[in-house]
């Protein structure tokens, strides 16, 4: 004989069949079960959220650290710290791609295993990739393995090299370039493929320290560079400075040849003046080009590392950080080059130039400044144009400094033949005693 019945945790209808039901102790066992079963659950949740709550922790320490420190060594070694931290690995290593050779640098070795390794001969710059790490930086991609000694990849160790039982190690890539790596060992447990999302977090991480660092290192050449071109083209310019004034006094006693020594003092501060322009334009345009597309590339490689880390809202916040760092750093270089040489002057001639420098002048000083020019006050001459817009430059600096107006306006005009320009302002003046005494 047989009935339906409900047994319970099975959600629906079962059959009770032959006369023997479920008795209280069946149920009872399968409830103990069922209960066992779902705190096993819990617990397993529980440890996946606290690891997930530890990762979190360490990526957010390492994101202030790379905000307060630029010493890539002090970064590679709060990684490795982090990562063992994570993973439970007793040894590990962290090291970043040297630009200029394309080395592997591992600072935080001498501090890891540097004591514990008893290979004779012992290094932290790697020449050439071998073994399983090599494997890792070779091929751009993560590897984890639990019985090293048997992997295909393994070449086992030198001698006097501390023994490896377990092995997971991660690239440092931006934007598909190989920049460093993470690498970690003989955890007190099985790496899991959790373990090598944490470490490629900390990996994504650390390639943003490395390129910062590469990229101040690029900056660092081309403003020695730049520096050394100065005080070159400086140390012409004061001797050239020197020559003229000891011809200026040779001649001071000779009366008859004055007319001859003028014109010639005319020509060479010409001459000067014009080696100074040329010299601003040209460092102008070195700054422009050469750190303009180093900052570009930059800012391209940003973009895209925040395509591809799509929802982590943290690295997402410290790439627009940086981003608007470079912004910030394109702006400062253009405003450089501008007042080294305005490329205006050059491109569009004195009278565009004239209104681009009121325009600044209103922005930087708050005093209302015109520009009148009269059709025909073009300046064919390169010269004769550069030396106006200094002159003009210089009133409007004294304007500012000394008058206390309230507007100013720059008339450039043709009178009789002649480009005449007229600097004004309403501000309080001075008298001629003045200049006098």
């Amino acid at each position: 004989m047989a009935w339906p019945a409900t047994v319970k945790g099975s959600g629906g209808p079962g059959i009770l069949s032959g006369g023997k039901g479920v008795g209280p102790a069946d149920r009872q066992s399968e409830e103990l079960k069922e209960a066992a079963a779902l705190e096993d659950r819990i617990a397993r949740l529980e440890e996946a959220l606290a690891r997930e709550r530890e990762q979190n922790r360490a990526l957010a320490e390492l994101a202030r650290a790379l905000l307060v420190s630029t010493d890539l060594e002090e970064i590679s070694w709060k990684v490795l710290e982090y990562a063992k931290r994570l993973t439970g690995s007793r040894f590990g290593f962290v090291g970043y791609i040297e630009m200029e050779t394309g080395y592997l640098v591992s600072p935080t070795l001498t501090r890891d295993v540097w004591d514990r390794c008893r290979m004779r001969e012992k290094d932290y710059v790697f020449r050439e990739f071998k073994g399983l790490w090599g494997w890792v930086l070779k091929n751009r991609q993560p590897l984890l393995t639990n019985s090293p000694s048997r992997d295909p990849r393994s070449t086992g160790v030198p001698e006097g090299h501390i023994p490896i039982e377990r092995f997971l190690s991660v690239p440092a890539l931006m934007g598909g370039m190989l920049v460093g790596q993470v690498a970690l060992a003989n955890s007190d447990r099985d790496y899991v493929s959790s373990d090598l999302e944490a470490v490629s977090r900390l990996a994504d991480l650390y390639a943003v320290a490395v390129m910062r660092m590469w990229s101040e290192r690029e900056l660092d050449r081309y403003r020695t560079q730049l520096e050394e071109l100065v005080r070159k083209r400086t140390r012409e310019l004061e001797a050239a400075v020197r020559e003229l004034e000891r011809e200026v006094e040779e001649r001071r006693h000779r009366e008859e040849e004055l007319r001859e020594t003028t014109e010639k003092l005319r020509s060479l501060s010409a001459h000067l003046q014009s080696v100074r322009e040329e010299e601003q334009r040209r460092i102008a345009r070195e700054v422009h080009d050469t750190l303009g597309q180093s900052l570009t590339g930059l800012k391209i490689e940003l973009s895209l590392l925040s395509r591809k880390l799509g929802s982590h809202a943290e690295m997402a916040t410290k790439l627009r950080e940086l981003t608007e760092m470079v912004d910030e750093t394109m702006a400062s270089m253009r405003e450089i080059a501008s007042r080294l040489r305005p490329s205006v002057l050059d491109d569009l001639g004195l009278p565009a130039a004239l209104e681009w420098q009121a325009r600044k002048f209103e922005e930087m000083n708050g005093v209302e400044c015109l520009l009148r020019a009269d059709p025909g006050t073009e300046v064919p001459d390169k010269e004769s144009a550069v030396a106006l817009f200094r002159i003009a430059q210089e009133a409007l600096t004294n304007v500012a400094r000394h008058a206390g107006a309230r507007r100013v306006e720059i008339v450039l005009r043709r009178e009789d033949g002649e480009l005449v320009m007229r600097v004004e302002d309403d501000g309080k003046g001075f008298e001629e005693e003045e200049l006098e005494a």
